[in-house]
């Protein structure tokens, strides 16, 4: 696997695509709509967008396990 040899030469390139393409992507191309999919996958893998995850919360930290979340209906 490309990303295996070049975590050998840099961790943080590795784990970047890593995040890019398996975390964002590919819970888009798993889960988003078609519209998502069209729209943004394709750029995706151009690196015209770049995916990103978030973990760290305020109240909670790195704890991802002790996430919480509230709704709020809208009229």
């Amino acid at each position: 696997m490309a990303v295996v040899e070049m975590a050998r030469v840099d961790a943080s390139t590795s784990t970047f695509l890593l995040v890019h393409s398996h975390l964002a992507m590919l819970t888009i191309g798993l889960l988003g709509s078609e519209e998502q999919k069209q729209d943004l996958l394709p750029r995706m893998a151009k690196f015209e967008l770049v995916g990103c995850w978030a973990l760290t919360e305020p109240s909670n930290g790195s704890d991802a396990s002790g996430l919480t979340t509230t709704a709020t209906k809208v009229p």
